[in-house]
């Protein structure tokens, strides 16, 4: 093999290697979020005994895109999410009687709903990841009623 040919294979075969991983699905597994309506996730609450994840977002607003892009694309959000959960997305451009019903007037904004529908606890703005999965499991053990945050996130 000449000495341009091994420089070839040398650069193409990492290449190679991280395309078979995205193809076979080894790479970052993407996650899907089974998301409710607002109505649908209330009886889904009610009848399920799960605490609502409501999630209000803009068609326009940036930092909601990244939040779809970033936190609630990757698996192990969406599988926490769908399985300890119920997940609600509303547009607020759409449904801004129950935006200002729940104080949602920064986007994204992020709720937590018992199942009488009384807000848990919320947070406005963009959450990376590793913050987000320790919200929901905080929020999910409901340690929220015997500790603070930073006391669990120092206990996890």
């Amino acid at each position: 093999m000449k000495h341009s040919a091994r420089r070839i294979v040398i650069f193409a075969l990492p290449i190679l290697i991280i395309s078979l991983f995205s193809c076979t699905g080894l790479a970052d597994e993407k996650g899907d979020i089974r998301w409710y309506s607002y109505k649908d996730g209330v009886e889904k609450m009610k009848s399920g005994g799960k605490i609502g994840f409501l999630y209000f977002y803009t068609d326009w607003c940036g930092f909601c895109k990244k939040m779809d892009e970033e936190t609630f694309s990757m698996k192990q959000i969406s599988d926490y999410l769908n399985e300890n959960f119920v997940p609600m997305k509303v547009d607020a451009e759409d449904e801004r009687e129950l935006a200002r019903e729940y104080g949602a007037n920064q986007y994204p904004s992020n709720l937590f709903l018992s199942t009488d529908d009384g807000v848990i606890a919320g947070r406005p703005g963009f959450i990376p990841e590793d913050q987000m999965i320790g919200i929901l499991k905080y929020i999910h053990t409901e340690s929220y009623e015997t500790m603070s945050f930073t006391d669990f996130l120092e206990k996890e």
